[in-house]
């Protein structure tokens, strides 16, 4: 995904409203060019988006074109159907309590007292955590750190107040 800041004076007469055809994939000099991409989404706003919208954007469009498949080879990302077994499946994990920064790794030793279910059936292809196996009601992470009860390469997970896995921390 591509995010471009550009400020637009306001009166400064550009109206979006005559906006009759718009070409993605021009080079500098306005002319049209050979773009081999599929644009899956493009949107326009008439103000300036903050980082916390530009990454609540990215996270709703990742989850949509971020796949992994497992063609006999583990599971690798794609960005199409090669036709394999899909990874993304619903799977139980145990987590610790929710910890903050500087405490990155204090989950890791447990306890694990509270169930979620990752969109994945490794734990390091999980990129949303929620509180039911139908995956419909996101996990509220609060931004905090979290440890799994396999201690998965001493790693904990950040996550997000809707589920996301906005990072995480090799302790």
């Amino acid at each position: 995904m591509v995010y471009k800041k550009r400020q637009v004076q306001l009166g400064s007469g550009f109206n979006y409203a005559d906006i009759g055809r718009m070409t993605i994939g021009m080079n500098s000099a306005l002319t049209l060019e050979n773009a081999y991409v599929r644009v899956a989404a493009v949107a326009i706003y008439s103000v300036e988006l903050t980082n916390a919208e530009i990454l609540q954007n990215y996270q709703y469009f990742r989850t949509r074109f971020e796949k992994y498949y497992d063609c006999g080879y583990g599971c690798v990302l794609y960005n199409y159907d090669p036709g394999c077994t899909d990874c993304y499946e619903s799977k139980a994990y145990s987590i610790s309590a929710g910890y903050d920064p500087p405490n990155y790794c204090s989950g890791l030793s447990g306890p694990y007292p509270t169930t979620v279910y990752g969109n994945a059936l490794n734990i390091q292809y999980v990129n949303r955590f929620y509180t039911d196996a139908a995956l419909t009601t996101a996990f509220n992470g609060g931004g905090k750190y979290y440890g799994e009860s396999s201690g998965y390469a001493g790693t904990t997970w950040r996550i997000s107040s809707d589920g996301y896995v906005i990072g995480s921390y090799a302790c």
